[in-house]
């Protein structure tokens, strides 16, 4: 029921947003689809909205001895409820993934033991990979990925843009390396974001649960807030990704990170989870985001297209579209159910 309420309100909202011209239909993913009868005197037109009800959650900067007490402890977090989360593992020598024996053993371990855990690629040494040519990021893919396959004897097919920056030389090395979804930005992105029938899937982050502030370093961000975040990814794109970082569970002294864990921002990861869960939506890795995509069909009355087209033409004002809009939700003419065909 939680769930459903849910698919009504990211519907609607849809619509509201087409009304308002916030940004164009295919950033949205909506479609028309075929007129359909449900009242004699009133022909209702559908719109299919395409969204997984879904969050992912992402931990960026994994690395060999540098707070490696935060990394575990968040990992930690997820493995204790069962939940998925995607880690961005580093994977040059010089980062000392595979060196250091705590927090390779911690991975190595959540991995057989088959948990809520999956690898993603960061870089060979978290460079910005926009100041390489094609052929130098095709090779620095290639060479993390076959230090990360001989360590842990698996081969990421998720990358994480080190600095959250790609460009199309990026696009094409990871389709020569196999890679199969990436999570940038919203900033270096550009939707529209598919979630189906795409041999590689940009999800980017749409949530942080921290943020760099003026001192320079990460603190953490209220988790209402972050939960803001995600609705309005949902709302704009269908899903949600959280981006983390091990700097802001850490424990700040003298200017910078101590490797001690921050209790109080674990506790605000713990209460956005439980949030998140009580509002009936999943937590998905990031490559099962297009996975869970459905479609859901919602109807709207031929008139109110007529509407939108006259908001467009600027012969109506957008608080008279609105009075259109409540109108629509007060009489209960926006219907919403799931297409036969949705992909689960």
């Amino acid at each position: 029921m939680m769930q459903m309420a849910r698919n009504k309100m990211f519907a609607t909202y849809l619509i509201v947003l087409l009304i308002f011209s916030m940004f164009p239909v295919s950033y949205a993913q909506i479609v028309y689809g075929d007129g359909q009868t449900d009242k004699p005197t009133q022909r209702l037109d559908r719109v299919s909205v395409q969204s997984c009800n879904c969050v992912a959650f992402r931990l960026d900067d994994i690395q060999g001895y540098w707070l490696n007490n935060a990394q575990i402890a968040v990992m930690e977090e997820f493995q204790s409820r069962d939940i998925p989360l995607t880690i961005g593992i580093i994977g040059g020598d010089s980062f000392q993934f595979g060196i250091d024996p705590k927090i390779t053993g911690h991975v190595r371990d959540a991995l057989s033991e088959n948990s809520k855990i999956k690898i993603a690629n960061h870089g060979l040494n978290h460079e910005n990979f926009t100041t390489h040519d094609q052929k130098m990021q095709s090779d620095l893919l290639k060479k993390s990925n076959g230090r990360l396959s001989e360590i842990l004897g698996i081969t990421p097919k998720t990358f994480i843009p080190p600095f959250n920056e790609f460009d199309d030389n990026t696009v094409l090395a990871l389709g020569e390396n196999g890679f199969t979804h990436f999570s940038p930005s919203l900033i270096t992105g550009s939707p529209p974001y598919l979630l189906n029938n795409s041999s590689l899937y940009s999800f980017p982050k749409t949530a942080t649960t921290g943020e760099i502030v003026e001192s320079g370093l990460f603190e953490g961000v209220n988790p209402e807030r972050t939960f803001d975040d995600i609705q309005t990814g949902l709302d704009n794109f269908g899903f949600a990704v959280v981006t983390m970082h091990p700097q802001e569970f850490s424990v700040i002294e003298n200017g910078t990170y101590a490797n001690l864990v921050n209790d109080r921002q674990i506790d605000e990861l713990v209460l956005l989870i439980k949030k998140i869960q009580d509002s009936g939506l999943k937590i998905v890795f990031l490559e099962n985001i297009d996975k869970n995509a459905q479609l859901y069909d919602v109807l709207i009355p031929e008139w109110f297209e007529k509407n939108l087209q006259w908001r467009n033409e600027e012969k109506i004002t957008h608080a008279e579209l609105s009075d259109a809009v409540n109108y629509l939700k007060r009489q209960g003419i926006v219907k919403l159910g799931t297409v036969d065909n949705a992909e689960s």
